[in-house]
């Protein structure tokens, strides 16, 4: 049974040191967390196979093999927009050559975050970054009244605080984790000697920044020329292809809520609800609590603005 694909990195870990017979204190003193977090990501894995695994549903988890549960995820362009090495087509870290992406690794310290933890704090010097191993994270900008907005989505191969970094400023958004995280932390002093080092890597910073500006500007412009149903349609279908994680039978699974995909859109709560509704009742996607599972990726594709 091919089960290995629906879990993530840490529940692949989990459930092989419990395979080895290992105790809920065992492994949450292994893996340097508490025990409700593993208990909370066993739980999540069970819903994730009985949803896309219904026959799975009378199968504990503790029976499934060890091989089956740890063995390296399958990577390839036509499934999750994914390069050879499994990072994301298009992300900053599938963009370099392989020793400049070992250069940039090799300084990086791995950390992990759990849901809802924040990797970055608005304000704050910008003293390193984060690559992006595995997950999602929302970049989201308070202003002073305390409203905040959902500006951006970045999963596996993004950078995260960049920016600030560069400019040596402070950051303008804080970097919150959608689920668990994992990343590579890299100083502020080593991104700058490799940019120095590497007129390569020098080059592909500036791309991955003008691209930036150019969405910034594109998603500006949409605003004032489409309407509500057009532009939530786009946001769909561009979050789907850049950071959708591929389900059986063609289903696309974001890992964002209703709320947060209008505040991308730039779209009122009460009228994303709305179009999501009759996107539902059309067959074209169904949501959950934070996820949306796309089924019909070509009929968003004829209703966005493009």
């Amino acid at each position: 049974m091919q089960v290995e694909r629906y879990l993530s990195p840490r529940q692949r870990e989990i459930f092989a040191l419990r395979a080895k017979g290992h105790r809920t204190f065992d492994i949450a003193k292994m893996l340097g967390v508490t025990e409700s977090t593993i208990r909370l990501q066993e739980h999540r894995a069970r819903l994730k196979l009985s949803r896309y695994m219904p026959q799975s549903n009378s199968e504990s988890i503790e029976e499934l093999s060890p091989a089956e549960l740890t063995q390296p995820r399958k990577r390839h362009l036509e499934e999750g927009g994914q390069d050879r090495q499994g990072w994301r087509q298009g992300s900053f870290i599938s963009q370099l050559s392989e020793m400049d992406r070992a250069a940039l690794l090799a300084t990086a310290k791995p950390v992990r975050f759990e849901d809802d933890e924040i990797l970055l704090l608005q304000g704050d010097a910008g003293d390193f970054l984060y690559v992006l191993t595995n997950g999602f994270v929302k970049d989201i900008v308070a202003v002073a009244s305390g409203a905040e907005t959902l500006i951006n989505i970045r999963s596996r191969g993004d950078l995260v605080g960049e920016l600030a970094v560069l400019d040596g400023g402070r950051h303008m958004a804080t970097a919150r984790a959608i689920g668990p995280v994992t990343a590579a932390r890299v100083t502020a002093a080593a991104f700058m000697a490799i940019i120095s080092e590497s007129s390569a890597v020098e080059r592909m910073v500036g791309r991955y920044i003008v691209a930036q500006v150019r969405a910034s500007y594109k998603q500006h412009a949409a605003e004032r020329l489409w309407d509500a149903r057009e532009l939530l349609a786009q946001s769909l279908y561009e979050l789907a292809k850049a950071h959708g994680e591929p389900g059986p039978d063609g289903v696309v699974q974001l890992p964002i809520g209703q709320s947060e995909l209008g505040e991308l859109a730039g779209v009122a709560m009460s009228t994303a609800e709305r179009i999501l509704k009759d996107l539902r009742e059309r067959g074209v996607l169904s949501t959950g609590y934070r996820e949306i599972l796309i089924r019909d990726m070509a009929y968003l594709d004829r209703i966005r603005f493009a």
